[in-house]
């Protein structure tokens, strides 16, 4: 595995990329989450599903980005 260095200022920048990130994927989580409590047809829960267990492995990568990067 490939280490990299990054200066503070890049890794600010880095880092604050990642949470607005985060903060987007967040609002998605919850949007489809919402949306998935009121939803009736099984096609449409199967597609609003996948994209949320995406959306959650997305929020999982970037925690991990976080943790690695501080």
């Amino acid at each position: 595995m490939k280490k990299f260095e990054f200066s503070i200022r890049e890794q600010i920048t880095i880092e604050r990329a990642l949470i607005e990130k985060e903060v987007e994927v967040d609002e998605r989580i919850k949007h489809y989450t919402e949306r998935l409590n009121t939803i009736k047809d099984v096609t449409e829960i199967k597609e609003v599903s996948e994209l949320l267990r995406h959306r959650k492995e997305i929020k999982k990568n970037i925690k991990s980005a976080l943790k690695k990067l501080l």
